[in-house]
């Protein structure tokens, strides 16, 4: 799990790609139209659902991975850590889903148009962001295993300097679109239409006969 990790972390040009990411039929792209790898915030044309799931962590922190506005104020906190890792150092700090994390999915979603950032806050330490810039590096990477995979794995290095293992969070990521609800006021009028409709064919009917 943890090779296959690193390989699909070490794929950096196939992060650049997400844009044109190909997805089925009623999804949509985690990077909507932005450069998730770039600086600045991201945004999604459609009012987007996006499912956030837990793989594992291997960071000392006691961590909390969430939604942020555009001024990077917490909007949600998605997934939480209960305890730092599984059992202390053992296994590089590795922490796992039932263990560390106890709600290990989440979803949330985006407003068309609404610029977010996504960020990954810890006891004792900075709070790091996508798209932005800490210790001279994105901390936040995002990448695909292939160009038919609607999943995105996001992989985090936390504000310690003394490592850029991108192995201290990971989450995956799915997308889909929200169909959008007519107000009541629009289906009041197509109730009217349709009611319309009938009378018309019950009238046509009587004629006939």
């Amino acid at each position: 799990m943890q090779s296959k990790l690193i390989h699909s972390l070490s794929v950096a040009a196939a992060a650049a790609t997400l844009v044109g990411l190909c997805v089925p039929a009623q999804a949509a792209s985690l990077a909507g139209s932005s450069d998730l790898n770039s600086t600045g915030g991201f945004s999604f044309s459609d009012n987007t659902k996006v499912t956030f799931t837990f793989l594992q962590s291997q960071g000392e922190y006691l961590s909390n991975f969430g939604v942020y506005d555009a001024s990077k104020n917490s909007l949600q906190t998605l997934i939480s850590e209960v305890q730092a890792s599984d059992n202390g150092s053992e296994n590089d700090w590795q922490g796992t889903c039932g263990v560390s994390v106890v709600s290990c999915e989440v979803s949330y979603t985006f407003e068309a148009g609404v610029n977010y950032f996504l960020g990954l806050a810890a006891n004792a330490a900075t709070t790091v962001f996508s798209g932005t810039q800490y210790n001279n590096q994105l901390p936040f990477r995002f990448t695909n295993d292939s160009a038919a995979d609607s999943t995105v794995l996001i992989a985090i290095n936390d504000s310690y300097t003394g490592d850029s293992d991108y192995n201290d969070f990971t989450v995956s990521a799915s997308a889909s679109r929200v169909e959008s609800v007519p107000e009541p006021g629009t289906l009041g009028a197509l109730a009217s239409v349709g009611a319309l409709g009938l009378m018309g064919i019950r009238r046509r009917k009587r004629a006939n006969t």
